[in-house]
């Protein structure tokens, strides 16, 4: 007559009692999956790498000094002199007799087909 405690399934049986092959089973999942775990992480350093790598990157371009302007600011005119006389002739009644007459040419001229 067998005992009692060899009628257990192996998985609630003791380590000891178990037969090595399951072991072995066992300690090879336990392995692959620790390795693809290692592997994720090493993936998901490595994209936290890079994504600090291109942040360090930028904040050097951001802290690099500009060049000065090329180009020198335009200077104010000279102060017209108060000698200078005023024209004759408002300098708005010239440009609208300018516009009339140049109106009246543009009138004048015919279109072409």
């Amino acid at each position: 007559m067998r005992p009692s405690w060899l009628n257990v399934p192996l998985s609630k049986q003791p380590p000891w009692l178990r037969p090595p092959q399951t072991q072995w089973r066992r300690l090879s999942a336990y392995r692959k999956q620790k390795m693809k775990q290692n592997e994720n992480m090493r993936v998901g350093s490595l994209i936290c790498a890079a994504i600090l790598l291109v942040l360090v990157v930028l904040l050097t371009g951001c802290a690099t000094t500009s060049p000065p302007p090329v180009s020198p600011c335009p200077t104010l005119p000279a102060v017209p002199s108060v000698s200078t006389p005023a024209p004759s002739i408002p300098y708005s009644d010239t440009v609208q007799s300018n516009l009339n007459e140049w109106q009246k040419l543009l009138q004048a001229t015919t279109l072409t087909p």
